[in-house]
């Protein structure tokens, strides 16, 4: 051992390259760490709070990402709980840390599956619902990944006999779902050609991540089109008084408009550059004034896609939802990270800060 462990390292002084990966990954791991150790992942407004707000984070992130949307959420629930609110109980954000780790990104975690992320959360949940049994409303906001864990999470929640989210007999009223650059329809619009057959050969070989496998739909479960089709997925959600969804219409290099939307133009043949058009002005409007723009998703603009998909019309005769379309192209570094940028919104940045301030407003506090 003493030999393999010595050869690694004379291996690293050998190519300087590798070194200074190394070097950066370990820095990065113990900066991870210090600032996990030193953030909050669980803010309240009183001692006996009764309504919980769940933040979860997305693919190959580590939970901190999610701490400014955590703390953002925080600050604007103190705001409302000062007065006559304060009678009512108050609020508790919870940041969940399940599907992340202080060591390794949440590389592994966010890897292995959606079912297994979304019992990881519920893990959590069952703790925090355990320390607070004041809690009696439930709010989720799923950012990215993040999305399709809360909604594995509200399946896992739900019952079928009671017809609510329930835990240990205790029903929770449901009354926001968000979801913030979700794929939920996946990312194979987003994947070149020769990509998607490099993951196709990966997979074979069973060397593709089970959650890269399930964006791709490759796996054999299908969970993507579970998750749009079946009424066990389907019901938990109809129990939300208020379900809004987020898409970035351009420069989201991971999930198209219509996968962020739940829209049966996913398989369109040129989305990206029809969806641009449709939003030319947003755009621009972006760009020219250095800021995001927000606008309700309306179908007459997407009159010409709406094609006659069945589990569609069915889907929106048993949901409604709150879509909104977010244009993020105000200079070029928000058009690289326009997806976390929307995903992980930080009030720190000018783009994030129309997206936090519509997301309070529109909440069902």
């Amino acid at each position: 051992k003493i030999l393999s462990v010595h050869a690694v390292w004379m291996s690293l002084f050998s190519y300087p390259v590798l070194l200074c990966l190394a070097m950066v990954i370990l820095f990065l791991v113990v900066a991870q760490t210090l600032i996990g150790r030193w953030l909050s992942y669980q803010f309240k407004t009183s001692a006996k709070p009764d309504h919980l707000i769940l933040i979860q984070h997305g693919f190959l992130a580590p939970w901190m990402q999610a701490y400014a949307l955590g703390r953002y959420m925080a600050q604007t629930a103190t705001q409302r709980s000062k007065g006559a609110h304060m009678e009512r109980g108050g609020y508790l954000i919870q940041v969940l840390r399940a599907n992340s780790s202080d060591y390794v990104f949440g590389f592994y975690s966010t890897s292995n599956g959606i079912e297994k992320g979304g019992y990881r959360a519920l893990n959590e949940i069952k703790r925090v619902l355990e320390q607070y049994p004041s809690i009696t409303k439930l709010s989720i906001v799923g950012s990215s990944l993040g999305g399709l864990y809360a909604r594995q999470l509200c399946k896992l929640l739900y019952d079928s006999h009671r017809k609510c989210l329930c835990y240990n007999g205790r029903c929770l009223s449901a009354y926001n779902f968000i979801s913030l650059a979700t794929p939920h329809l996946g990312v194979v619009g987003k994947i070149h050609d020769m990509l998607m057959k490099a993951a196709k050969c990966l997979h074979c070989l069973c060397l593709l991540p089970p959650t890269v496998a399930e964006l791709l739909a490759l796996d054999r479960a299908q969970i993507l089109k579970r998750m749009a089709q079946n009424k066990e997925y389907l019901k938990p959600l109809d129990l939300f008084a208020n379900r809004m969804i987020y898409a970035n219409s351009i420069n989201d290099n991971r999930v198209s408009l219509s996968s962020g939307l739940i829209l049966p133009s996913f398989e369109y043949e040129d989305e990206q550059q029809y969806t641009e058009q449709i939003y030319e002005e947003d755009i621009e409007y972006s760009r020219s004034n250095k800021s995001c723009v927000i606008r309700p998703f309306s179908e007459q603009h997407h009159g010409d896609i709406m094609i006659d998909d069945l589990w569609y019309k069915q889907f929106m005769k048993d949901l409604h939802w709150k879509r909104f379309v977010v244009s993020i192209n105000s200079n070029r570094l928000s058009t690289f990270f326009a997806h976390e940028l929307l995903s992980h919104p930080n009030d720190a940045f000018d783009d994030c800060q129309p997206v936090l301030s519509h997301l309070v407003q529109h909440f069902k506090w």
